[in-house]
């Protein structure tokens, strides 16, 4: 526990003296470190395949009481199976449809929190000993971790050179063509917002593009035509995949608007 307290004073004492560090937390992580509530949305940054299995309990063809599911969870240690529960007596309450929601925020947050519930709280202690709550929470999530990450150096030629192209777009499509013309004119903030969005860091590995990690390893930065008749969707990023996902604009300036609304108050960093 002093070694996590360590590192969350090394954290805090990095940011009050303006140095960068090269490391990269999960989002729940930076929002706990700013004081934010944990949603069941957040789980998806840490653990994609986990996090799709229980967004299938809120389809339409998940019955609850029929999978006999309980305010519970088995844990694993050394060899030996505990069981958890996710609240009082909650090894004996089956999970009901009324109550599914309110189970998969509990099992998300001890997935999230409960199971490093000593190693988060150590580690938040020594953060806060060096960068006062009141000073930090006034970034998002995204802006702490450029605070402590930095911003990144882009190189599109190198972005080219390891981009693939899905459902239809290629090198030779025009709303391909048009994207690097405007990435080409974005600032370091905008770009750190476009990388945040399409691939949950701001910043590109040390081996640059081709380094770049996935869910299941490496995974190139992807462009995904969207099919759809609106043709003023705004894109969409998943970042377990490195996938920025765009319908076919017919116009390059209502392109660069909808991509820079995209980045900047959907899920990028936003402008002070």
């Amino acid at each position: 526990m002093k070694y996590f307290r360590f590192i969350g004073r090394m954290i805090g004492k990095a940011i009050s003296d303006g140095q960068y560090m090269d490391c990269y937390f999960s989002k729940p992580l930076y929002k706990m470190m700013l004081g934010e509530e944990l949603a069941f949305e957040d789980f998806e940054d840490m653990d994609n395949n986990y996090f799709q299995g229980l967004k299938y309990y809120l389809s339409s063809q998940f019955e609850a009481e029929e999978e006999e599911l309980y305010f519970c969870v088995e844990e694993d240690f050394f060899g030996r199976t505990e069981v958890i529960e996710l609240m009082p007596g909650g090894q004996h309450i089956m999970v009901t449809k009324e109550t599914l929601e309110d189970f998969l925020e509990k099992i998300t947050f001890h997935e999230m929190f409960g199971k490093v519930k000593e190693q988060c709280k150590f580690f938040l202690k020594g953060f806060l000993e060096m960068i006062p709550r009141e000073l930090i929470s006034i970034f998002n999530y995204r802006e702490l971790e450029l605070l402590i990450a930095g911003l990144p150096d882009f190189d599109i030629d190198d972005l080219k050179a390891n981009v693939e192209f899905r459902g239809g777009f290629t090198a030779q499509s025009p709303c391909i063509q048009w994207f690097w013309e405007i990435i080409a004119d974005f600032d370091k903030f905008e770009i750190a917002s476009l990388l945040s969005f399409v691939t949950g860091c701001s910043k590109i590995p040390l081996g640059g593009f081709a380094s770049l990690q996935g869910m299941n390893g490496l995974q190139n930065f992807n462009i995904h035509r969207l099919i759809t008749n609106d043709k003023q969707r705004l894109p969409e990023g998943h970042t377990c995949f490195n996938q920025l996902d765009m319908p076919e604009y017919e116009d390059k300036e209502v392109m660069r608007e909808r991509l820079l609304f995209a980045i900047k108050e959907t899920g990028g960093i936003l402008m002070a």
